[in-house]
């Protein structure tokens, strides 16, 4: 059964093949105030709270009732560029911003510390995730030295959009102070979600927030879709970033069938789009739900985000 906004009801099917499971009935609730679902969630209202915030989590964590399931995810937090805009046409910006951002402030101040920092746009969950890559780190200096070289030396206006989530316009504000610091005025703009995509698609932004979730585990979905040239707009490149270098080892590695031959090239080429930044990896959020102990064990999340039900069972 299915009530639009407010729920979906499924019951058991007796030849279900994947496995027999300890309940009948699951209901999904809409619940989109985060306190009224923690306090359903303490109550026994309901059994699982998805999407906690970090600004909950010692709330859940902290109850008789209630704990914190988390696991590292596949989902990579970005600031990307619009690389077509001046003067985000220009790499030395682009590096003077990537170097500009303190990923470990932003990890503790608004993440609890549920969050790893970013080595580039792979997870470490996910197939050709190259941990040796060094990334961009947080350098003022160097920052200053980029923006030194840039075609805008003296700082400039501009405009950072987020969608209609409180973490990401949280991010944003820590990015608008270190931008500040390169005399880069940045507003932040908030948009309904989906607006935000579509705007984002047509290219119409300069700079915007936003989360690629690795969903297959593989190298080639977290990084075709961001930055190959054919994949401009809706497919994922929203940065409109285009480069002959990347296109081609982009088509290898999705024609090359020898793993080790495969890793080369995605550690190639997570090489030169950190040396390039047509975006700014931030850092990999943990997934984390909230659960009644009192009622239920054996919930887990997987690194995709999905709460798996398979060995669940009630107290």
């Amino acid at each position: 059964e299915r009530n639009p906004g407010e729920s979906v009801e499924l019951e058991s099917f007796e030849d279900f093949q994947a496995g027999n499971r300890n309940f009948n009935n699951v209901t999904f609730r809409v619940i989109p105030e985060d306190g009224s679902r923690i306090g359903d969630l303490e109550t026994g209202g309901i059994q699982i709270a998805a999407n906690i915030e970090p600004s909950h989590a010692d709330r859940v964590d902290s109850h008789d009732d209630t704990t914190l399931v988390q696991n590292e995810s596949v989902r990579m937090s970005y600031l990307s560029f619009n690389t077509e805009k001046e003067p985000f046409d220009d790499a030395d910006l682009r590096r003077a911003i990537a170097h500009s951002i303190d990923r470990e402030e932003i990890i503790s101040g608004l993440y609890n510390g549920m969050a790893i920092e970013a080595n580039g746009p792979l997870a470490p969950d996910v197939w050709g995730h190259d941990e040796s890559l060094e990334g961009v780190s947080h350098n003022p200096d160097v920052a200053e030295e980029y923006m030194a070289e840039s075609s805008v030396p003296d700082g400039f206006d501009t405009t950072i959009w987020v969608s209609d989530s409180d973490i990401a316009s949280d991010t944003a504000v820590y990015i608008q102070e270190a931008l500040g610091n390169l005399n880069i005025n940045a507003e932040i703009e908030l948009l309904e979600h989906g607006a935000f995509l579509d705007r984002a698609s047509n290219g119409e932004h300069e700079m915007f927030i936003l989360n690629w979730g690795t969903v297959t585990g593989d190298a080639d979905y977290g990084l075709y879709a961001l930055f190959h040239s054919d994949s401009h707009g809706s497919t994922g490149n929203r940065s409109f970033y285009s480069n002959p270098e990347v296109d081609e080892l982009l088509d290898a590695g999705r024609t090359e069938t020898d793993d080790d031959e495969r890793f080369e090239i995605y550690s190639e080429l997570q090489e030169v789009l950190a040396e390039d930044s047509p975006l700014t990896p931030m850092y990999y959020a943990n997934s984390v739900v909230g659960v009644n102990t009192s009622q239920v064990d054996n919930v887990v999340i997987d690194p995709v985000g999905y709460i798996r039900f398979e060995e669940a069972t009630f107290n």
